[in-house]
């Protein structure tokens, strides 16, 4: 078994605030190492974006542990969702030997909640949490 477990119960994030969790495993044998990455990747139409933007190795010493991390999370890009393209911010986890992996999705975001972007009057324009159809379009 293999996870990563966050010190915050909230998994929405803004853009320069402190990430910190734990990497937990418990196996029968000692694995040869764990790692903790924290990845963006776009899903959508068109080619595929993504980029590692921070990576942790250990080499463990037993068969299970706990080992912690602390990251300043990036400027951007933000969570989006689209129709066209999405961005996403996964957390993810993974042993070698044994192999095993988990992800945890996350936002990072100035908003409480990803960017949505959705189709108003013809032209596609991001709303905010709480605006309406009628309020993107009033000047």
């Amino acid at each position: 078994m293999i996870r990563i477990e966050l010190k915050s119960e909230k998994n929405r994030f803004r853009p320069g605030d402190v990430l910190e969790g734990e990497a937990v495993w418990e196996f029968s044998t000692v694995p040869k190492s764990i790692t903790v990455s924290l990845d963006w990747e776009t899903e959508g139409k068109g080619d595929s974006d993504g980029e590692v933007c921070v990576e942790q190795s250990w080499s463990p010493q037993s068969q299970l542990g706990r080992v912690a991390f602390r990251w300043t999370l990036p400027e951007g890009p933000v969570s989006l969702n689209g129709k066209l393209f999405s961005v996403q911010w996964l957390l993810r986890i993974w042993s070698v030997n044994p192999d095993q992996e988990a992800e945890m999705k996350i936002v990072i975001s100035h908003l409480t909640t990803p960017v949505i972007n959705r189709q108003v009057d013809s032209l596609s324009v991001p709303i905010a949490f709480g605006a309406t159809k009628g309020a993107a379009n009033s000047k």
